[in-house]
């Protein structure tokens, strides 16, 4: 069992709920009322209706008030265009294979029904008839109207969901085809960007080899080294809905021109989103399909990178002020055995993970320049931050305690109490490096997980594999 069905073992055994959205029912505020639907036709027309405004054109608007964004989008002269040659070159039959590979053989087909263990289960003359269309797409840029098809299957965020589509995800089940496609095309795309080193953005997402595990090291150092030198220290913890859905495809089109990538393979990557169609699928089947006019799929295999590349004007700019920013002076080793070091300096101001963004700075006055610069490309890109779910951490700060916040997205944030932990990227932070805060949640994982298995009748296998395998991995990395 411990081989074949872990999954389903570790639910059941630490009582972890199955959640699903079973989509026969909506909760529908109008005003200070909440009105429940049932009716399997409103259910419907609702659904389509959420989603449609969800995935509207974005009103963008880089005019001449934003001259010094204008700037920002200017194709950058350190790059140039044949650093992207060969992206749409014949597909080799190594690159089929080892794409082949890769694919996880339980994901959901689109619309056809074909799987990816059809596509393996084909005969060679028919996987190079598959390579040669593939190969024919990508060349002239053109998408075939049936992969531009999508079913939208909704799963919950991390809480319930409770009849809210608010509280949902929505991904979209593409043509396996087309994903086949596009995962040969993105690998390609994303050596470019790695051997070039275009991207120069601190965004530690969107590229192979790419980890949570650099930006909790940075930032952790940086509260470490605020902590023991005294220095002003300003967090803040950015909250932003449904990033993908945000992406208008207009500035998706100036951010690929700003890093130089030819107007052939602009228009191939914008190909695949434009004049889309989706729908929603339901417990009462799915809803009418209707055009999706800007965004990028959270299920397309090149939508983290497009996002990065999105993302990539703002993050840049940022980092690139040098009035902004936490600084460090480090004393890096040059010599092991002879005790020498060198003296080096180390400007911070944003720290990113796809759309998981924290803004550095050593004072109120940064952090409020920062703000601005930063509202300006939210207002530029038509996108909706969440100000009241951001969090702000402040570490010896002279400011008065009433003082410490910042208005952020027309919403007013305040310093965070020193006893309490801030969630980044899965661990748990708190400004006064308090230990014991964090020691009492890891415990409380330890607790709940014995509360779970205390009546159950295990193995000792079966314990030692929950041992190694759940708790261990959990707290290792929160702590």
């Amino acid at each position: 069992m411990i081989s074949s069905n872990q999954g389903k073992m570790i639910a059941s055994l630490l009582d972890k709920p199955y959640r699903k959205v079973k989509l026969d029912k909506l909760l529908e505020r109008k005003g200070l009322y909440t009105q429940l639907i049932s009716n399997p036709e409103q259910v419907l027309d609702k659904t389509r209706a959420h989603f449609q405004d969800q995935f509207r054109q974005r009103r963008t608007n880089l005019s001449e008030k934003y001259r010094d964004w204008q700037e920002v989008y200017e194709p950058k002269t350190t790059i140039k265009e044949e650093w992207y040659k060969g992206l749409d070159e014949e597909i080799l039959e190594e690159e089929w294979v080892d794409m082949l590979k890769k694919l996880k053989g339980k994901s959901a087909p689109g619309q056809s029904g074909i799987t990816y263990t059809l596509i393996r289960a084909a005969s060679t003359a028919a996987h190079k008839v598959f390579r040669k269309f593939l190969s024919l797409c990508i060349h002239l840029g053109k998408i075939p109207k049936k992969w531009k098809l999508a079913s939208i299957y909704l799963i919950p965020k991390e809480k319930e969901w409770n009849y809210s589509l608010a509280n949902v995800r929505p991904i979209a089940l593409l043509e396996t085809f087309r994903k086949c496609m596009t995962k040969i095309y993105t690998d390609r795309f994303a050596r470019v960007m790695i051997n070039k080193n275009i991207l120069r953005g601190p965004n530690f997402a969107g590229l192979p080899g790419n980890s949570t595990e650099s930006p909790i090291h940075v930032l952790n150092a940086i509260l470490e080294d605020a902590h023991w030198e005294k220095k002003e220290l300003w967090v803040l913890f950015q909250d932003m809905r449904k990033a993908f859905d945000l992406v208008s495809l207009k500035m998706l089109r100036a951010a690929l021109i700003r890093i130089r990538v030819p107007p052939k393979e602009v228009n191939f990557i914008l190909q695949l989103f434009h004049n889309r169609e989706s729908s929603i699928i339901t417990d009462y089947g799915s809803t009418e399909s209707f055009i999706v006019p800007d965004g990028i799929d959270q299920g397309e295999v090149i939508s983290p990178l497009l996002w990065r590349i999105f993302y990539d004007p703002l993050i840049e700019r940022i980092q690139k002020d040098e009035t902004l920013g936490y600084v460090m002076d480090l004393e890096v080793p040059t010599n092991i055995t002879t005790d020498h070091f060198k003296r080096i300096t180390l400007r911070q101001a944003v720290l990113a993970y796809a759309d998981d963004t924290t803004w550095i700075t050593q004072s109120k006055v940064q952090m409020e320049k920062l703000i601005k610069i930063a509202e300006e490309f939210f207002h530029i890109n038509d996108i909706h931050i969440n100000g009241e779910k951001s969090k702000l951490l402040v570490l010896n700060s002279e400011v008065e305690k009433p003082d410490r916040y910042v208005n952020f997205c027309n919403s007013e944030v305040r310093e965070e109490g020193t006893n309490s932990i801030t969630r980044f990227l899965g661990i748990w932070l708190n400004t006064k490096m308090k230990e014991t805060l964090i020691k009492a949640k890891a415990k409380g994982i330890v607790r709940a997980t014995v509360i779970s298995l205390y009546l159950k009748k295990l193995t000792w296998g079966q314990l030692a594999y929950l041992n190694n395998v759940c708790i261990i991995p959990k707290l290792i990395y929160m702590l």
